[in-house]
């Protein structure tokens, strides 16, 4: 009777072992199979004397909705800089393509990376019952495969020749004018004019006929008194 009875309880029991068992082989099986990947994004800033405390904002985008997301879609990195846009949860081999970009921002004299990254996270079985990522991305026109997500943005210093100054206003000075001098440009005498030593001349003979006249007129006065 004994017998019976303990062999009723182990045939009532052993359903509840079995099922105990395929329970923890089941949550430890669920447990193993998945796995979790981040992408690595950097941002280098090119150029002299670049100012600190910039900030660049990067943004993931996924190509099909069903693809895992992160809780963060928009990262902030500041300066140089490096950050990991992730965890993303994966329970099944696949490969999960996503798009990732910097939004340009308006700090002056900064000229922002435009690129866009294809990223490919590729889940694989990893040959012990569960799985593993691999991940590459592609930049926008390129067609190799690269592990490094870089976007390199440049900022142009300002020059001292580059600065607008205001030149000071030019100051003519006029030279004092000085009285023109009056020059007497004497010309040549036509050909057929008396030369100085002929009018020279003349003039004693004109005066020589002027007296004879003067004294013949006064001796014909006399003899005419006389005859009288």
């Amino acid at each position: 009777m004994k017998n019976k009875m303990k062999q009723f309880v182990i045939l009532r029991l052993l359903p509840c072992f079995v099922a105990l068992l395929l329970f923890q082989t089941q949550a430890y099986a669920e447990e193993k199979v998945y796995c979790t990947a981040s992408i690595p994004v950097e941002i280098k800033t090119l150029g002299d004397s670049v100012p600190s405390g910039i900030e660049y904002k990067v943004v993931i985008k996924s190509e099909n909705e069903t693809n895992p997301m992160p809780d963060v879609k928009e990262v902030t990195i500041k300066d140089n800089g490096k950050v990991e846009i992730g965890p993303m949860t994966y329970t099944k081999p696949g490969r999960y393509n996503y798009f990732i970009s910097q939004e340009a921002g308006n700090a002056e004299h900064f000229t922002y990376d435009s690129a866009v990254y294809t990223v490919t996270v590729s889940i694989e079985n990893d040959g012990n019952g569960g799985l593993k990522s691999v991940i590459y991305a592609v930049e926008n026109g390129a067609t190799e495969k690269t592990d490094d997500v870089v976007f390199s943005n440049t900022y142009e210093a300002v020059t001292k020749s580059a600065v607008t100054t205001t030149a000071a206003p030019t100051v003519i000075l006029e030279k004092p004018t000085t009285p023109k001098e009056t020059v007497t440009v004497i010309t040549n005498p036509p050909e057929n004019a008396p030369k100085t030593g002929e009018r020279i001349i003349s003039a004693i003979v004109v005066g020589i006929l002027g007296i004879s006249m003067l004294v013949l007129s006064i001796v014909m006065n006399k003899k005419r008194k006389a005859e009288k």
